[in-house]
């Protein structure tokens, strides 16, 4: 099982676009696969269940809220995230029309993940040292790693759609993460923030090794994949424009960071309109071939990078 985590400090980069397309992909090529909205935005949950369900998965407990409850009030009955799985039933059933094998299914976000994680940052304040804090800290911090695994036999990937920021709930995800995929739009703003998260990634793992050395636990190594470039303007030639090209060549040029060779295209109104449709892009039969066909190129990609990894 490879969990995979799809952050970017910037907001609207269109994370959430590629982790929903990403995942209903490598369903439909046989894959079992578990999506996380880590987001207190549920923009993920939104893209594949109905607004008016959230208030029922919250009353029956079924969002990733319910898992981080008992970690702010400090007790031991804890909720597998197991028991958190939905099952968006209209897209396993067009995933099937592609394979017998494959699957999806969500664990769902809620919006006041944001309080549940002002709360933990209360618990984990003061200073750290003694065993016991040590403890305390890798408890919290590697609370999804440790939920994830009741389900390693059940899901070839899991990817975790992250909030923009570096709060306690998306360094859970992170520290759960095999790997990390950065998405970007080619601007000033979207790319600006990607030197100081490499940085944080790699301070939080520092950190985190410190603390699993001092509590006597297995430590971590999340591996940035790669960065996506989104909303990608072309010009005639299908390359994309010159003030785009300038940000993509950048990034590897003075941020000494890769990047996916695929990049996706700019096409707003069919991307906005998807979470209303509750339809990812690869599955819209009216998207436009060459939109459907950079996502499957990224796909090829991603299998690719992954397999090497090996």
């Amino acid at each position: 099982m490879k969990v995979v985590s799809i952050i970017n400090y910037k907001g609207g980069v269109g994370k959430t676009t590629i982790t929903a397309n990403l995942g209903t992909e490598l369903a439909c090529r046989g894959y079992r696969v578990l999506l996380i909205d880590a987001d207190p935005q549920c923009s993920l949950t939104f893209s594949f269940l109905k607004l008016n369900e959230l208030g029922w998965l919250d009353e029956k407990e079924l969002t990733l809220k319910t898992f981080f409850t008992p970690f702010v009030k400090g007790i031991s009955n804890y909720k597998s995230l197991s028991d958190l799985r939905v099952d968006p039933s209209p897209i396993n059933e067009k995933i099937q029309q592609y394979s017998e094998q494959g699957s999806l299914h969500l664990i769902p976000s809620d919006l006041s993940l944001i309080d549940i994680d002002m709360k933990l940052a209360g618990r984990l304040a003061g200073g750290y040292g003694r065993l016991e804090q040590a403890e305390q800290y890798i408890t919290i911090f590697s609370s999804i790693c440790q939920g994830l695994e009741t389900l390693t036999s059940s899901y070839d990937f899991v990817l975790i759609d992250c909030p923009p920021n570096f709060n306690i709930v998306t360094q859970t995800s992170i520290a759960a993460s095999n790997y990390i995929v950065i998405p970007a739009r080619p601007d000033h703003l979207s790319t600006l923030g990607i030197s100081y998260l490499t940085q944080s990634i790699h301070d939080f793992k520092d950190d985190y090794n410190f603390y699993a050395k001092q509590a006597n636990t297995s430590s971590i190594d999340p591996k940035i994949l790669k960065i996506l470039f989104t909303m990608v303007k072309v010009s005639k030639g299908k390359q994309p424009i010159k003030d785009h090209q300038r940000y993509i060549d950048d990034i590897e040029k003075n941020h000494k960071l890769n990047k996916f060779d695929t990049f996706i295209r700019e096409y707003q109104s069919l991307f906005s309109t998807a979470s209303e449709d509750r339809i990812p892009v690869i599955l819209n039969s009216s998207a436009p071939p060459h939109l459907i066909q950079e996502i499957k190129e990224f796909v090829d990609e991603f299998e690719y990078l992954l397999s090497e990894f090996r």
